[in-house]
């Protein structure tokens, strides 16, 4: 987003609206300075016909004196915002901000469900090369891991591109249909060699955990706007 424009108007109507609700921006106040200028004004008006030379001109000098104070006071305030609305401007929106949390959330999500499911590979054709062809799972298993390894190699290759929104969208609802057969494949697996199911499980655990990418809990979004 551009900083180096310096008129609101100049700023398109989208990124008005989302600054509409950002903290407000307060310049200082000239009610002192402009009240000063009428007492002085109204003194050099009451004064003007029993005072004499000398003391109308202390008096006019005090009045040329607030009220170049007060212009001076106004220009820098008037500098102040201005400098503030660019600043402003040329922090990224709410909006943008929560477009890129979700873009490294949804990477690392296709990341370590393609660990994940290589996992499951591994675990899945263990299970299936201890069965024989009489086993009554052994089409199940077969069939768990064709789903299994064609997963991986999928999101293996996608993490490996950059992905559009949509593309995202269709990874997570992937996994997540994979997701609802896979506890029934694991347990299979566990039931034909327990012993090994265990050592897997726990060589496998950091897969597990991070499947969906870590922590993706919603944290409250804090931008630096000044006080």
């Amino acid at each position: 987003m551009p900083a180096t424009r310096q008129d609101d108007r100049s700023a398109p109507t989208a990124m008005r609206r989302h600054r509409s609700s950002a903290m407000p921006l307060v310049g200082e106040n000239l009610a002192p300075w402009l009240g000063g200028a009428a007492v002085a004004t109204g003194l050099v008006v009451l004064a003007a016909r029993n005072a004499g030379a000398l003391e109308r001109a202390v008096l006019l000098l005090c009045l040329a004196a607030v009220l170049t104070a007060g212009a001076l006071v106004a220009a820098r305030s008037h500098h102040i915002l201005r400098a503030s609305r660019r600043e402003e401007r040329a922090r990224p929106s709410v909006d943008q901000l929560e477009q890129a949390s979700s873009a490294v959330r949804s990477m690392s999500y296709v990341t370590g469900m393609a660990r994940w499911s290589g996992a499951m590979v591994e675990l899945l054709e263990h299970a299936l090369s201890e069965t024989d062809g009489d086993h009554p799972e052994r089409t199940d298993l077969s069939t768990a891991v064709d789903e299994a390894r064609d997963l991986h190699d999928f999101f293996a290759s996608e993490a490996t591109r950059a992905l559009t929104i949509n593309d995202h969208a269709q990874l997570h609802a992937l996994g997540s249909l994979w997701e609802t057969t896979q506890p029934r494949a694991e347990r299979l697996a566990a039931q034909i060699d327990p012993a090994w199911h265990r050592r897997w499980k726990a060589r496998s655990i950091v897969a597990r955990n991070l499947r969906h990418g870590g922590d993706t809990s919603p944290r409250p979004l804090v931008l630096p706007y000044r006080s």
